[in-house]
C-alpha cells in the first residue's frame, strides 16, 4: 500500500532492488588496471560486432548471387519451354507470363546485389567497416548512470516521494541484443573472500 494525497491505496505496484545475485567478472589488486582490462574487452567487443557483420554480409551476398543464377536457369528453361508451346498451341499466354514474372525476380535481384554494402572482399572494405563500428560504438555498446531512491526495503521510491530514502547510482551496460547489466566497480577486503583451502578442510570435515 501507498498513501496518495492523504489517502491509502492498495495493490500499488512497487518496484524491489536486489543486490544479491551478483557475480564479479574481473577481480583485481588494482582500481586502475581493472578499468582498463574493461575498456580492452569492450575494444574486442567492438571488433568482434565488426567481423560478425562482415561474415553476415558476404552470407547475404553469396545467397543473392545463389538466387540470380537459380533465377537465370529457370528462365532460360521457361523461354526453351515457350519455343515448344507455341508451336503446338495457339495461345503461349501463360508461358510468357512466367518468363515476364521470372524476370521481374530477376531484376529485382539484380538490383537488390548491385546495392549491397561491400565488405570483407578487400583490406580496405575490411578496416572500413571496423572503422565505422568504432566510431558508432554507442550503437552497440554504452553506459549510462541510473539513479535509484532506494528505502530501507530496498523497494524504489518515486522521484519527488515524501518517504525517506537513499539515492545510489549505478553504471547500466546496455549491450546490442544482450541483457542489461549494471556493471559497479568496488573493492572488498581480502578476508572477505572465502580461501580455496577452507573449502577444502571443510569438503573434508563432510566426508569423514
Amino acid at each position: 500500500m501507498a498513501a496518495d494525497g492523504g489517502v491509502v491505496r492498495h495493490d500499488v505496484v512497487r518496484t524491489c532492488v536486489s543486490f544479491i545475485e551478483k557475480k564479479i567478472v574481473l577481480p583485481s589488486g588494482c582500481e586502475h588496471d581493472a578499468r582498463i582490462e574493461i575498456r580492452r574487452r569492450i575494444f574486442k567487443f567492438l571488433l568482434t560486432e565488426a567481423l560478425q557483420q562482415i561474415t553476415t554480409v558476404d552470407m547475404e551476398r553469396k545467397h543473392l548471387r545463389e538466387q540470380c543464377s537459380m533465377l537465370q536457369t529457370r528462365l532460360m528453361i521457361l523461354k526453351g519451354q515457350r519455343v515448344g508451346l507455341e508451336a503446338m498451341l495457339e495461345d503461349g499466354d501463360g508461358a510468357r507470363q512466367k518468363i515476364e514474372d521470372v524476370k521481374q525476380k530477376l531484376t529485382e535481384n539484380e538490383r537488390a546485389l548491385a546495392a549491397f554494402p561491400s565488405a570483407g572482399k578487400t583490406l580496405e572494405e575490411v578496416i572500413g567497416r571496423v572503422q565505422d563500428v568504432l566510431m558508432h560504438g554507442s550503437d552497440y555498446i554504452r553506459i549510462e548512470m541510473v539513479k535509484l531512491r532506494l528505502d530501507q526495503m530496498n523497494v524504489l521510491a518515486p522521484a519527488g516521494a515524501g518517504e525517506s530514502a537513499t539515492e545510489i547510482v549505478l553504471p547500466k551496460v546496455v549491450v546490442k541484443s544482450a541483457p542489461v547489466v549494471n556493471l559497479i566497480t568496488c573493492s572488498f577486503p581480502r578476508g572477505e573472500f572465502i580461501r580455496g583451502k577452507s573449502l577444502l578442510r571443510e569438503a573434508e570435515q563432510l566426508l569423514g
